[in-house]
């Protein structure tokens, strides 16, 4: 369960930095990219920069790497904002500090315009087969009360000492099951937003649960 739960992390995290990605290159300015990209952008980096622990003795080389990283990354963020957009801004852009709840995921891909991106992904057809529902809206109270339990047993398994929190493998094996499910068809939503050139899907293979 707890790797599922890395996977599904990271898949998602994945997509959402892809997309930033998509929404930039299809825009011809600066002033066309999203706000919640340009935003998200600027508030990250100078949050990470402040977390920094800076040393006592401001001599030291570990200063001056400290500094060098602080002023690549705001430099960065500089160079996009006035026009540079092939500039690296988007390793502070999607992150998370809580878990990735439906709400969280739906956050992570609002920020490059794509609104409840689970809500789409419950409109697609194997979705609502695979949750057996006969409406849209019951299919994606479906997969989002899913999301959510899952998350609430990741938790309780992570936080837990004894094995009493632990899920049968047919249990495991149906989450895993949904996870593709959910994958194939935010694929298919976000390949219909941003249409990918040729050929090429839009997601990371590789981490597709």
């Amino acid at each position: 369960m707890l790797l599922l739960a890395a996977t599904f992390e990271v898949f998602v995290r994945d997509m959402a930095g892809v997309v930033a990605r998509a929404a930039v290159a299809s825009a011809d300015e600066v002033a066309r990219i999203p706000t919640g990209i340009l935003r998200t952008a600027w508030k990250r980096v100078f949050d990470s920069i402040a977390r920094l622990d800076l040393p006592q003795n401001t001599r030291t080389q570990d200063i001056q790497q400290i500094v060098g990283d602080a002023e690549a990354r705001s430099g960065a963020v500089f160079a996009f904002l006035r026009g540079n957009t092939e500039q690296d801004i988007y390793a502070d852009l999607v992150q998370h500090d809580v878990n990735l709840r439906t709400q969280e995921i739906n956050r992570l891909f609002s920020i490059s315009g794509v609104s409840d991106v689970c809500g789409l992904v419950s409109q697609e057809q194997n979705v609502a087969d695979h949750f057996q529902a006969d409406r849209a809206n019951a299919t994606g109270r479906e997969l989002g009360e899913f999301i959510d339990r899952f998350i609430e047993q990741r938790n309780s398994i992570a936080h837990s000492l004894t094995s009493a929190s632990s899920v049968g493998a047919n249990e495991v094996s149906n989450h895993i099951e949904t996870f593709r499910v959910f994958a194939t068809a935010l694929c298919v939503v976000l390949e219909q937003r941003f249409p990918p050139a040729g050929r090429r899907r839009v997601g990371p293979e590789t981490t597709t649960p």
